[in-house]
């Protein structure tokens, strides 16, 4: 018998419907979920660690029919918006959990919680984490109540296994709000329930919509949260979101996502609806509507903005109630600002942007009927990319016209804004054609190992626009949420591309969108829950610490 060679090698393919397969190469997957090619060898992907919910202060609840809650701050809802309460001394009936201290085995079984539970018959409830008697977990029954601390769950548990005591929790179904105002609404009959003492908190069951960065000093950074409605500030003192929307409210629906720009010293933010606004501390937003002629026109709106070459330019602007989807919009060279409000060290001029006043702002459309998509820098160019073609915003140095448009690609374009990740040499967009890479010359696409996965992304619901993309440096991964074809509307999958060993895999998770996050606390053996054999994470790799 001969021998044979067997050559013992890194993995490199990864994902590839490409290749058929009974012809792929050996390292090769049609389908690779939840796991992928990292450094050579196949891993599972990594968890996810929960950070914080959107919440605002609660500070009384009446014992009415309905209750009344009020809160610290502004909330943002609408009537028949859904929330959670946490954290409630006093009226504890109204917190979305309840520990549970036993369960029956019985026909049929009887939860006993430590504290009232402010349950009603026929509402629908969730347990978790319960030990012992694990047929329960995660499983949603129809409460009886027998009592303020029991209620029976209709389902025979006599052959289930034996509760541990104290595990496990009971989830209620959230609140339906009604009879709005800034800072209060209704909820249910709080009359039978104990009186509200102290504390609480609002979660505002809102999808999140822009996860940002605000430069502050040096090189500190704060990770702003945005739902369709508020603003809210990470505290890491507290790990809890502050809200910082002081009395300012969007407007958008769940599509309408925030872009963020730190200039002049300022975070500036825009979701393509509302004003663009600027914040430069505290809970106080100043709308931006420069006037940019001599007929009082206002700048309303972009759909993304960024600062070069000492300007700021806004991309698809809406002037005067009209959107023009294909200019691009500028300010003078110098300070952008149009009002008092500016950080210190910087000075106003109501004709910043004025486009009839020469040496002032001034406006550039692109031949084209095409929409302006996404755009990123490529070193130090602008990089647009519109429906089907790719352009390059080109600086003149000539104060008259500062920008000159000049096309790179006119066949592939892009679909989803929030899905442009950028890279010293391309930005990286997601189209209708492909995953694609625009640098200064071309655009050209990087997916042909999966060249049908793009067309995996649903087209209802909007669904381009829930597109998002995030460059992962200490991994060297990009990631992109998106709602598979399997989803109503929002995303549940992501699309992974190791960007170093140029592979491919997908993960099973719901996401709405990405932003940065380091803790300042990263985990030391002492604190570790897991045991050094069974942690997942390299020593000193950063993995429990950067997000």
């Amino acid at each position: 018998m001969s021998n044979q060679l067997i050559s013992i090698t890194n993995f490199k393919v990864g994902f590839d419907t490409y290749d058929e397969p009974e012809s792929a190469p050996d390292d090769a997957f049609p389908i690779l979920n939840n796991a992928q090619v990292f450094r050579g060898v196949l891993q599972k992907r990594k968890g996810h660690q929960f950070l914080g919910n959107l919440s605002v202060v609660i500070t009384d609840i009446t014992s009415a029919n309905p209750g009344v809650v009020t809160t610290a701050t502004n909330h943002g809802l609408a009537d028949e918006d859904e929330v959670n309460i946490q954290d409630v001394t006093g009226m504890v009936e109204v917190n979305s959990s309840v520990e549970i201290t036993a369960i029956t085995n019985a026909n049929p079984g009887e939860v006993t919680t430590s504290d009232n539970h402010g349950i009603t018959t026929g509402d629908l409830i969730t347990l978790k984490n319960v030990a012992g008697m694990s047929e329960v977990n995660n499983q949603t029954f129809t409460a009886t109540v027998t009592a303020p601390t029991t209620f029976t769950i209709g389902v025979d548990t006599t052959d289930f296994g034996i509760y541990i005591s104290p595990t496990g929790l009971v989830v209620k179904a959230p609140f339906e709000v009604d009879n709005v105002t800034a800072t209060t609404f209704t909820i249910i009959d709080t009359t039978a329930f104990t009186a509200y003492d102290s504390g609480g908190r609002v979660n505002m069951l809102l999808p999140v919509q822009g996860l940002l960065t605000r430069q502050i000093v040096g090189f500190l950074k704060d990770l702003i949260a945005f739902n369709t409605t508020q603003a809210f500030l990470f505290n890491t003192a507290t790990n809890l979101f502050d809200n910082v929307s002081g009395t300012t409210s969007w407007t958008g629906e769940d599509t309408d996502f925030f872009w963020g720009l730190n200039y002049q010293g300022s975070f500036w933010a825009v979701n393509n609806i509302d004003p663009i606004r600027y914040n430069i501390a505290g809970d106080v937003w100043t709308d931006f509507l420069p006037i940019i002629d001599g007929l009082g026109t206002e700048l309303e709106s972009a759909l993304m903005i960024f600062a070069y070459k000492d300007r700021m330019v806004a991309l698809s602007p809406t002037e005067g109630s009209t959107n023009f989807r294909q200019r691009v919009r500028y300010s003078q060279n110098g300070s952008v600002y149009v009002t008092a409000t500016v950080p210190g060290g910087f000075t106003f001029n109501v004709d910043a942007w004025r486009q009839d006043i020469p040496g002032r702002g001034g406006f550039r459309d692109a031949p084209t009927d095409q929409a302006i998509i996404t755009a990123g820098f490529v070193r130090d160019v602008l990089v647009v990319v519109f429906e089907f073609s790719a352009w390059r915003l080109r600086y003149t140095g000539n104060e008259t016209f500062p920008f000159v448009w000049e096309r790179l690609h006119s066949q592939l374009g892009a679909e989803s804004t929030y899905s442009v990740v950028g890279f010293d040499d391309g930005i990286l967009s997601v189209g209708r054609a492909g995953v694609t890479i625009s640098d200064t010359n071309q655009q050209k696409r990087i997916d042909q190992i999966i060249p049908d996965q793009v067309y995996q992304i649903s087209n209802v619901s909007n669904a381009q626009k829930r597109v998002h993309g995030i460059r992962d440096y200490q991994r060297q991964l990009v990631y992109w949420t998106y709602p598979s074809p399997d989803s109503e509307t929002f995303p549940d999958k992501v699309l992974v591309y190791n960007y170093v060993e140029r592979n491919w895999a997908t993960y099973t998770q719901a996401f709405t969108t990405f932003g940065e996050f380091r803790r300042d606390d990263a985990l030391i053996w002492q604190d570790a829950i897991e045991k050094w054999g069974d942690e997942g994470s390299f020593w000193a790799s950063g993995d429990l610490s950067a997000g």
